[in-house]
């Protein structure tokens, strides 16, 4: 997949447990757990489900993803670099990413991002 056609709207899959990446309960507070869960079927539930993936600039590899229910940005908490760190809802009040909400993507070629 050329990742330059990234942009758009996505549900986010893991490969392995088939659960998706959700915003817990579609909270729209800055801190909201985002986690792994299965699968929404309600139009009006899956919007915790649904992620908004823009590429940053013309010139860079590194994407935002704001939440369809929230407006939030998917945000390293911190920006810390530790094992385990918290993985959470964040909204900034300049409205663009910082760089603990800039994600970049991967090719495993196996398929899969």
């Amino acid at each position: 997949m050329d990742l330059c056609h990234l942009d758009g709207a996505y549900i986010i899959k893991n490969r392995r447990s088939g659960t998706v990446v959700d915003l817990d309960g579609g909270q729209v507070a800055n801190g909201t757990p985002v986690h792994g869960y299965q699968t929404l079927t309600t139009t009006s539930s899956t919007f915790n489900q649904i992620w908004i993936i823009t590429r940053i600039s013309t010139t860079s590899d590194y994407y935002s993803l704001v939440n369809a229910r929230s407006g939030t940005f998917l945000d390293l908490d911190a920006g810390s670099s530790a094992d385990g760190a918290i993985v959470h809802s964040w909204r900034d009040l300049k409205l663009s990413p910082v760089a603990s909400q800039r994600w970049k993507f991967q090719n495993t070629g196996a398929g899969y991002l």
